[in-house]
């Protein structure tokens, strides 16, 4: 049964069809405590956790089965999704887990320029619009001026204002905007852009999570720009790039 009806998750309709809403809050706790880049690998969560999550999960589906099963077989294009998609598709994914699957290297290797070419595309489209390139421009001027200034004033005689501007610039030589830093994306979105959005971090601040930028798609191009950018990152550097390696230590490993 998918975990999706019209826009809730399994989350919302815990809420609104079970007794079991929040049944997910010591996961959410935790991983929300975890740094934002590893947050959503669930590697980092704790065992005893997360498999009290995923009973959870099992057992609020079977709680819901019920009350959508008759909505589903009463809708043809529902039914024919559950019948000729889902269902085969779990059986697929149970073989697979059970036994194992076959890989064709060759087209691995295809899929890693493939996709290589792919995050390349989308980065230059990202790194083209203005804001990207202005913030780029200025914290290259910032450490031309930091440069000038060591030059041009010994440390002696630099009041402290300028002794801290010369501390805090000089990162930015040949500074080039990194998509994969939340401090820099939300000075580009919410300090250069004037974007808005109701999530925030633990902290306050703006968050720049999938969430944010799903809500601030309609009031730039960079938000829809870069969850392309990391739906296709994440499918690469959680298969594309860890499935070749991982046959080559198993023929290591049996040899």
């Amino acid at each position: 049964f998918p975990v999706t009806i019209g826009f809730q998750n399994l989350e919302g309709l815990s809420w609104s069809h079970t007794d079991m809403g929040g049944y997910d809050n010591e996961l959410k706790e935790y991983r929300d405590k975890l740094p934002e880049s590893i947050r959503y690998n669930y590697d980092h969560i704790p065992w005893a956790i997360l498999s009290k999550y995923a009973a959870g999960d099992s057992d609020c589906v079977m709680r819901l089965l019920p009350q959508f099963k008759l909505l589903v077989e009463g809708n043809p294009k529902w039914n024919r999704i559950m019948k000729e998609i889902m269902i085969p598709g779990s059986y697929a994914f149970k073989e697979i887990e059970k036994f194992g699957m076959k890989m064709d290297r060759g087209l691995a290797q295809k899929y890693t320029l493939d996709y290589q070419k792919e995050l390349e595309r989308i980065e230059g489209e990202m790194r083209s619009y203005s804001e990207v390139v202005e913030m780029e421009r200025d914290k290259l001027d910032m450490y031309n001026r930091r440069q000038a200034l060591l030059k041009s004033v010994p440390k002696k005689d630099r009041t402290a204002e300028q002794q801290k501007f010369i501390d805090s610039t000089n990162k930015y030589k040949e500074y080039r905007f990194n998509f994969g830093s939340v401090q820099q994306l939300q000075e580009l979105l919410f300090e250069r852009m004037g974007l808005t959005t109701s999530v925030t971090t633990d902290s306050g601040a703006f968050s720049t999570n999938k969430e944010a930028l799903e809500e601030m798609y309609n009031q730039h191009d960079l938000p829809k720009t870069m969850i392309g950018y990391r739906k296709v990152d994440t499918l690469n550097s959680m298969f594309i790039l860890k499935l070749p390696p991982l046959l080559d230590w198993l023929y290591r490993d049996w040899e």
